[in-house]
């Protein structure tokens, strides 16, 4: 059993004569590959623009550009539990899982875009979501292959409250 939290905060600003700083973007966390759309209006603008980072991305329950900006807050916590020690299948083919993983955990956080007035301070902090959820992860050796079920809170944040499911390959946080 174990608890694993995690908060990460950035700032991006235009510095040496250019005029855009970088944006943060944000949903869930899972590696799919990510395109960038290059025409304006259409997504987060240019790869110059963008800043690539799992860090950035690990609110679950929601869309991709869900969140935008040049400052970003995230904070993560999970409940990690052993969920089923062996799992052994005969036919039609001899399959055995082992350690297969649980977990529960509540997201919050966004990105928005800065600098900000009074009003715009309190429309980006009202911006910011939450989601909870469960999720199972199978450690195969190299990778964690992980799904992920999440719910985003019903008024807080953009999202409309529906679950999401996420299949993923990577490592914990």
């Amino acid at each position: 059993y174990s608890v694993a939290a995690r908060i990460s905060a950035g700032a991006s600003e235009a510095v040496g004569g250019k005029s855009n700083p970088q944006l943060y973007l944000g949903g869930g966390d899972d590696l799919i590959p990510f395109v960038a759309r290059t025409k304006p209006g259409n997504g987060p603008g240019s790869l110059p623009e963008v800043v690539f980072s799992q860090l950035a991305v690990p609110v679950r329950g929601f869309r991709y550009y869900e969140f935008r900006g040049n400052r970003k807050f995230v904070s993560n916590l999970e409940f990690r539990f052993p969920f089923v020690e062996t799992f052994r299948v005969i036919w039609p083919l001899p399959i055995t899982l082992k350690y297969l993983m649980g977990t529960l955990f509540l997201d919050y956080g966004g990105a928005w875009q800065s600098p900000l007035d009074n009003d715009e301070f309190n429309a980006a902090i009202n911006s910011l979501g939450m989601g909870y959820g469960y999720g199972f992860r199978l450690n195969l050796g190299i990778f964690v292959l992980r799904y992920t079920r999440a719910h985003t809170v019903d008024g807080i944040g953009p999202g409309k409250g529906d679950f999401r499911s996420y299949w993923s390959l990577g490592g914990e946080f």
